[in-house]
């Protein structure tokens, strides 16, 4: 007879135990008891208790995850059931998880998502657990670490270059944000005075009338003092692929708008050269060619071309110009320090239809990278 599964995926979501640690004004770091999930599965179908000799250690006697001994950013549990009609009810076993969710929560708990899905017959016969570590390779564990060290580099570059009278364009995307939390700050607190801010995104925009910060456009401030962004990866010349946001065209004219750029980003966005962190290059089309863009870049670069979908609509991303983005997947061969990104970003600038391409290349001046623990990193140009 077959034997029927269910996946049960527990996802350790870190940002919303952090937001709801500090609410709590608790800890940041807890103990998740795993026995509020085998209450209700031991009551649907049995668990076998077998697990791998390197993974045995993540268990203590309680059945708690120790995140202070592991930073385990996904475990999954596979629960065998022989009963196919308690395993066909997957949303009566939903309803009860939100429950016990839902209690949890309310006793101080951190905040957890919980996935079911079905799977095929199959016979399983012990849980699997997989942990995700940090490798020596990055210097980021958690999320809250990395948010710590957005906010570090945004203070950072704010303190060393904003001024009385300021003119500042101010760029698109979440290191952004706690920038622009600084000026917030600075300036009701009358540290800070007569700045003046110009955005590169409708959300930036949004971001700044909420703090009360003086808001214009480039209508009417077309030349500001510095420019100040985040990035996707940052080579060591300080060299930008940027665009993740969809917001590349904006961004790279306020850019040029400015006297100086500097770049405030987490120290995971760092690298040697262009391609070792961030494997695509963002593209901005115009949505009438961005079929024969996407053939024209693969036939002459190679790579592959992919049109950037909405997550919480039908259809592309569509962004504050009424463009699509493409995403060109390139080549790993391009993976190189003598590589010409320059030759490169003429040729796709010159393709009809694409109006501006995620390389911001020779123009920084500075950047500023932040570990977790919020030391901070200047490196300028040669």
């Amino acid at each position: 007879m077959n034997v029927s599964s269910t996946l049960l995926k527990v996802t350790l979501n870190y940002r919303n135990t952090f937001e709801r640690s500090m609410s709590k004004k608790s800890s940041i770091l807890h103990s998740f008891s795993f026995n509020c999930i085998e209450s209700i599965v031991k009551s649907n179908f049995p668990i076998t208790q077998r697990l791998s000799a390197s993974n045995q250690s993540m268990f203590n006697t309680k059945g708690n995850v120790s995140h202070n001994q592991h930073y385990a950013e996904s475990e999954t549990i596979a629960v065998k059931s022989n009963n196919t009609t308690e395993l066909s009810n997957s949303i009566e076993l939903e309803r009860k998880l939100d429950e016990k969710i839902s209690t949890t929560c309310d006793k101080g708990a951190p905040s957890t998502l919980f996935c079911l899905n079905r799977r095929p017959s199959t016979d399983i016969t012990s849980i699997s657990t997989r942990s995700f570590h940090s490798s020596s390779e990055s210097t980021i564990s958690t999320d809250f670490g990395m948010e710590a060290g957005k906010e570090a580099a945004a203070k950072g570059c704010a303190l060393a270059h904003i001024h009385d009278g300021c003119k500042i364009g101010v760029g698109s995307g979440s290191t952004v944000k706690y920038l622009v939390d600084f000026l917030k700050n600075k300036v009701s607190s009358g540290e800070l005075k007569d700045i003046k801010c110009v955005p590169t995104s409708f959300l930036t925009k949004k971001w700044l009338q909420e703090a009360n910060l003086p808001t214009y456009s480039l209508e009417n401030l077309p030349c500001l003092d510095i420019c100040i962004d985040g990035a996707d990866e940052v080579d060591c010349n300080l060299n930008c692929i940027k665009g993740g946001g969809g917001c590349l065209t904006q961004e790279k004219i306020v850019q040029s708008c400015a006297k100086k750029f500097f770049v405030i980003a987490d120290c995971s966005k760092k690298s040697e050269c262009l391609g070792e962190r961030w494997k695509s290059i963002p593209l901005e089309v115009i949505p009438f060619g961005y079929v024969p863009i996407m053939n024209k870049i693969e036939e002459s670069l190679g790579g592959k071309c992919l049109l950037r979908m909405a997550h919480k609509k039908c259809g592309p991303v569509i962004t504050d110009n009424n463009c699509y983005v493409v995403d060109w997947y390139f080549p790993s061969s391009f993976v190189k320090r003598d590589h010409d990104w320059h030759l490169t970003n003429n040729f796709l600038i010159n393709i009809p239809g694409i109006v501006e391409t995620g390389l911001f290349l020779n123009v920084a001046e500075e950047a500023f990278f932040a570990t977790n623990d919020g030391n901070v990193e200047c490196i300028k140009k040669n």
